[in-house]
């Protein structure tokens, strides 16, 4: 039984980095909140002026 070889392309020597990790969706949604207090803290400051 003859076996087909697999073709190579020069991107082929980067298949590890195909795939960029995750990011970490809970730092992710602190920081979210963090930037929505802020924002409501801005906006109360500027009203009140």
């Amino acid at each position: 039984m003859e076996r087909k070889k697999e073709r190579k392309t020069p991107l082929d020597k980067f298949e590890n980095e195909k795939f960029a990790d995750q990011p970490p969706t809970e730092e992710l949604n602190i920081e979210a909140e963090q930037e929505k207090k802020k924002r409501k803290s801005q906006d109360k400051s500027q009203s009140e002026e």
